[in-house]
Formats: C-alpha cells, structure tokens, sequence
C-alpha cells in the first residue's frame, strides 16, 4: 500500500509531480515583525483579504520547525581555538563555542506557500499571478534540495532535520 502522494521532483523547472499529475511549486514566506508594523498592519491585513479575493487558484500556508543550524560557526570556532594561544582569547573562544551548542537546542519557524495546477504551463501563468498579486511579504524560490528536505519533513513530522 503506498499511501505517499509524490511522484517525481523535475529538475529542470522545479516543479514537484504528485500521481494524480498535479503540479505544485514551493515557495519561501519571507517574514517580518508585526508588533513594529504599527498603522500598516491593518493595510497588510486588508491587502491579504484582497489578494483572497481576487487569487483563486488552490494554494496551501505552511509553516515547519526546523533546529537552528551553528555547524559552520562552530566549525570555524573550533579551528581558532585549536591554533590559538593566548589565553584570553581561547577562554572567549569557548564561551562562543558553548553559546553555540545551546543555539541549536532551539527551533526556528519558517513559512511556506505550496501552489497547486494541473501542468507545467499553468504553474507557471499561476506563480506569476501568486507573485504579483501576494504583496505582503517577500517570496523567495528556493532550491531543489532545500525542496527535498521540505517534502521530507512534511512527510516526517516527528524526524529531527539537523
């Protein structure tokens, strides 16, 4: 019994293929602070109910927890403390290194938007409409991995992505 919707990833436009030949593109929701919005909050509240109106091809919000990643920081951290000596500095050096360590016990939420079509051509019509008309926030298009890892996680839910 497979129960799991996805077909293939296409590598050349991006796009994910589900069995029943839907089309879908993920996109990246750029966020931004709310409490310091102050008066403009209630445009961006109005914008979105006009975007709602006016957009009426399915699209889905998402938002996934993912672990702070310090790998790289602490990689680097390491290295200068492994070839330092002075004192003063390696004592600051380790405190970095143990700041970094809690940082990823911490989760960071990011927010996505799936998109839905039949095929390659209306995706495409689609993304671009999505694009002009969803002015709240920015949209990043993001990679072909960083989609696989999405769709892992969606799939996954209670796997730890590190």
């Amino acid at each position: 019994m497979n129960i799991n919707p996805l077909h293939h990833l296409d590598k050349r436009s991006g796009y994910i293929y589900l069995k029943n030949n839907t089309c879908i593109e993920i996109l990246r929701i750029v966020g931004f602070d709310i409490f310091s919005l102050g008066d403009e909050l209630q445009d961006k509240i109005k914008s979105y109910q006009n975007f709602l109106k006016t957009y009426t091809q399915d699209f889905k919000i998402i938002s996934l927890d993912y672990p702070v990643s310090t790998k790289e920081q602490l990689k680097y951290y390491q290295y200068k403390l492994d070839n330092c000596d002075n004192l003063v500095y390696q004592k600051f050096l380790s405190e970095k290194i143990n700041e970094l360590k809690e940082l990823q016990s911490i989760n960071t939420t990011e927010y996505f938007v799936i998109l839905y079509s039949k095929d390659e051509t209306e995706m495409n019509e689609n993304k671009k409409s999505f694009l002009r008309l969803f002015n709240l926030c920015i949209l990043e298009n993001i990679d072909i991995k960083n989609k696989e890892n999405i769709l892992f996680k969606l799939n996954n839910m209670n796997t730890k992505i590190s």
